[in-house]
């Protein structure tokens, strides 16, 4: 019998069992990006801070015990990384990366062992890295201007629909290959309509790239909990498109 916390492959179609949970999601970061100001970089930080555990839940080796105060410090580094970009602050946000990795290696002594701590650390520090790559490309993506407030909407849309175009392919029966074509036309089809001109070029190029490197990618730790796994299952789309898109507007943005 097939276990049902099994990860899913990479590029496999969403599990019918609770594969509403990344549409929700999706819809809800949609919303704090197109609400804008200071609420969309609130919703990108919330958002992360939940990926780090979650992380550490799916991966960590049960013989480490539970995650208890190991938890605390990856959560820190999360947050100082997030919250400086926030600020606008983004060149002490990279410089703090190192210093951020090398504090958490206090995680080591909360106990007599250090090893099996040592692989909760290191899983954590993967989770922090993970999830601050994505909430970092939301928010570069937040502070650049597009015709619905910023690139971040055009952007979570086509993911969103995406999304939602491949669970109902998957539903009547398509295969994954299909499914995943319908759901980058889809996407790439609603950047077109929300943003328009020769952004949305770049960002259709930036979200189909990332979301075909996502297929390809291996697949992120699998959680107990549906709501857990489908928050790693958005994230892993998330942190591979949002940087993508974001450098590759900036980039064609500074070109000009």
């Amino acid at each position: 019998m097939a276990d049902r916390n099994a990860p899913p492959a990479a590029g496999a179609l969403p599990r019918p069992a609770g594969d509403l949970w990344p549409i929700g999601y999706l819809a809800l970061l949609f919303v704090g990006a197109l609400a804008g100001g200071p609420v969309a970089p609130a919703v990108f930080v919330i958002w992360g801070a939940l990926l780090p555990i979650a992380w550490m839940l799916g991966a960590r080796d049960p013989a480490a015990g539970r995650i208890g105060r190991l938890a605390v410090l990856p959560l820190g580094a999360y947050g100082t990384l997030v919250l400086l970009a926030a600020a606008g602050r983004w060149d002490l946000a990279g410089a703090a990366l190192v210093p951020l990795a090398l504090l958490s290696l206090a995680g080591l002594l909360v106990r007599p062992d250090p090893a099996p701590a040592a692989g909760v650390w290191a899983i954590g520090l993967a989770g922090t890295v993970w999830a601050a790559g994505g909430v970092l490309g939301l928010l570069g993506l937040a502070r650049l201007p597009a015709p619905l407030g910023s690139a971040a909407v055009p952007v979570l849309g086509a993911v969103l629909a995406y999304t939602a175009a491949r669970r109902a392919t998957g539903i009547q029966g398509f295969s994954d290959r299909a499914a995943t074509s319908v759901g980058l036309t889809l996407a790439v089809t609603g950047i077109v309509l929300l943003t328009g001109g020769g952004q949305s070029v770049a960002l259709a190029v930036g979200s189909v790239l990332g979301l075909v490197l996502a297929t390809l990618a291996p697949a992120p730790p699998a959680a107990r909990h549906p709501g857990l796994q489908a928050a790693l299952q958005v994230q892993h789309e998330l942190v591979f498109v949002a940087p993508l898109a974001f450098a590759i507007v900036w980039f064609a943005t500074s070109r000009q």
